[in-house]
């Protein structure tokens, strides 16, 4: 009975090694997969983070953005009104260009006059050519203020509109790294999604071997068990055999002593141990 007991323990210990490295190899691949996961929700995490600094980024950028174009608009409106009255002058005064630029061409033809050896028709021509502008220049002297104007707001309006450019290359910029983020994210979260699915696989492997490891334990538990029980019966039988001998020879020592027999070693061994 004890050889075929401990047979079948062998057996049972035999079938558990086995289902705990089945078991050992499912949390092997299945615990990689778990990192994998953990590190892709703290990286999609981060860029999510990263991706609301940039929208709060633009928001603030477009509203800077806004408050340019709010300047930009009437400003433009009000040089398209000062251009109009700009062409209205030089309709009614037929000037083509800004008195400046007259003051410069009656400079011009002035030194080309004292300098140049110009023959006397040609010479009369010039001179006429500038008392017509110096007329145009007189006329046009209340215009310059409107001309000045006029650069002025086209200053104004350039340096506007390349601050609103500049902010709005930014903009496309931020929106772009922001627009890049939320790819990664879509990917990442597809990826996980994957990951999830290998990560239950292997769950479902692992519960399948632990409810084949519960029976194996349970019977080998009951095996042992019974061993045990075994033994210890074995160990009480044999306890009460060699108790029954002990007191036979006791008994067989005390008739040697009541016929006044000599006693062995043996006997005096038996007899201390009555003693004791």
């Amino acid at each position: 009975m004890d050889k075929n007991i401990k047979n079948e323990i062998q057996e049972l210990r035999n079938q558990l090694t086995e289902l705990n490295e089945q078991k050992q190899a499912g949390f092997a691949t299945k615990d990689p997969i778990r990192q994998q996961i953990l590190d892709g929700i703290a990286s999609i995490k981060q860029w999510r983070a990263d991706r609301n600094i940039l929208t709060e980024e633009v928001k603030k950028l477009k509203e800077q953005r806004g408050e340019l174009n709010e300047k930009v608009a009437p400003l433009a409106k009000e040089l398209r009104e000062l251009n109009n009255q700009k062409k209205t002058l030089q309709q009614k005064l037929g000037l083509r260009h800004d008195p400046v630029q007259l003051s410069t061409q009656i400079a011009r033809i002035n030194q080309r006059i004292e300098t140049e050896v110009l023959s006397f028709d040609k010479e009369q021509q010039l001179m006429k050519q500038v008392k017509e502008l110096e007329k145009k220049f007189s006329e046009a002297k209340g215009t310059r203020e409107l001309f000045e104007k006029i650069s002025t707001r086209a200053g104004e309006l350039k340096v506007l509109r390349q601050e609103a450019d500049k902010i709005h290359a930014i903009i496309q910029d931020k929106a772009s790294q922001s627009q890049a983020l939320h790819k990664k994210i879509l990917s990442k979260s597809k990826a996980l999604d994957l990951l999830r699915e290998q990560e239950q696989e292997q769950r479902e492997k692992i519960g399948e071997i632990k409810e084949q490891i519960k029976p194996v334990a349970a019977q080998l538990e009951e095996k042992l068990g019974e061993i045990s029980k075994h033994q210890q019966q074995k160990k009480s039988h044999t306890k009460e055999r060699t108790q029954k001998r002990l007191a036979q020879k006791q008994k067989e020592v005390q008739e040697k002593l009541s016929r006044g027999e000599k006693l062995t070693t043996e006997d005096l061994m038996i007899l201390q141990s009555m003693d004791d």
